[in-house]
């Protein structure tokens, strides 16, 4: 039976000269690739969670930062619209790597009956 050192230097003939160099590289191509995440987007997310940590701990001491009255709008407004985009960029990017559009619309409607349910749950209701 054929080891892997002899399959690669049948298929390589230069893994004569440095086999172990080969069959890293062979150990690295099985390695299942990493999405590539978007640093920008990821950035983004995270100062929207620090805005609303800081919006819903000192929101009632500093009323700048706080919920506004119905006729203004203060930093504690623009947390959800700022989620909203996220999501709005975040889906895209997601779907375009999964070929199969059924597949894909699939994941959308379990993933959101999903969210749902535990939000329902969480909230007590």
């Amino acid at each position: 039976m054929a080891t892997g050192q002899d399959l690669l230097r049948r298929s390589h003939p230069a893994a004569d000269e440095d086999p172990d160099r080969l069959l890293a590289a062979a150990g690295e191509a099985e390695k299942p690739r990493r999405a590539k995440r978007v640093a920008s987007l990821d950035i983004f997310r995270g100062l929207t969670v620090a805005m609303m940590i800081l919006v819903d701990g000192a929101g009632g001491e500093w009323p700048v930062i706080g919920h506004a009255p119905w006729n203004g709008c203060n930093l504690a407004d623009f947390v959800m619209p700022f989620f909203l985009f996220i999501v709005g960029m975040a889906i895209p990017l997601s779907l375009k790597r999964i070929p199969n559009r059924l597949l894909a619309v699939r994941r959308v409607v379990v993933r959101t009956l999903k969210l749902l349910f535990w939000g329902i749950i969480l909230q007590g209701g």
